[in-house]
């Protein structure tokens, strides 16, 4: 008589957490079950997980089973909708599991820029990198522990957040109220629909008009323009 042979059914599989690990990755966890392989997918954007080089792609795939499966090469403030099922030793797929999102974070923007328009003013140009448009920043003044208002242009104690249109784009934003004595720092971070906030950026510094400093009181001494001095001191040094 003829022998039948049946591989046994996959158990049904879950995502039990998905965990950012930064601005383009995420760790998935599954719940324990006795799978071979499971399929990933992006249920809206109808991406798959591809195990061999642990991104999403657009063509059907499935991975080994494991725990923890990270998930690099998604956009920065981003939200995914991710679904799974497992597949036993035949290829035999169980159904999808319920999906389960989550948004990444944003990624740390740079300031490229600080121009000194006026002995009152300057201009801040920064870059969203990737960023999409929904994307808030908030532009601080270090030394002053102040921010920039993207509305107004004015610095304020508390934070004020706008989306980089908001500040002007590719053509950045005019700060004024500047005092031509002192030095300023720029930085800026960004926060993703969540809320969750990055670190502050890379710092530019400015002063608005060339400067001299520790000159005694008994000297008269005047700069015949603006320019960049090299201070013998450092410590001291500002720059403009």
């Amino acid at each position: 008589s003829a022998i039948m042979q049946s591989a046994t059914l996959a158990q049904q599989t879950s995502i039990e957490s998905l965990t950012n690990t930064g601005s383009g990755g995420i760790t998935m966890t599954l719940s324990q079950a006795a799978v071979s392989n499971v399929q990933i997918q992006d249920q809206e954007k109808g991406l798959y997980y591809n195990g061999t080089v642990g991104v999403m792609s657009s063509l059907q795939s499935y991975t080994a089973y494991n725990r923890n499966i990270s998930i690099q090469g998604l956009l920065p403030n981003t939200t995914y909708t991710f679904r799974v099922r497992g597949f036993n030793v035949s290829g035999v797929a169980t159904s999808w599991s319920t999906t389960q999102s989550v948004t990444t974070y944003a990624q740390i923007p740079k300031v490229v820029n600080v121009e000194r328009v006026s002995s009152g003013s300057v201009r801040v140009y920064f870059d969203n990198l990737s960023n999409p448009n929904n994307t808030q920043f908030t532009i601080k003044e270090i030394n002053g522990n102040r921010y920039v208002d993207p509305t107004t242009g004015q610095m304020e104690s508390t934070e004020r957040w706008g989306t980089f249109a908001e500040f002007g784009g590719s053509k950045g934003i005019l700060v004024s109220g500047i005092d031509p004595s002192l030095q300023y720092g720029f930085s800026i971070r960004a926060r993703n629909s969540d809320n969750v906030v990055t670190e502050y950026s890379n710092i530019i510094y400015i002063g608005t008009r060339a400067i001299l400093l520790n000159v005694p009181s008994e000297i008269k001494v005047a700069l015949a323009e603006d320019e960049k001095i090299i201070p013998t001191s450092l410590e001291n040094g500002q720059y403009g």
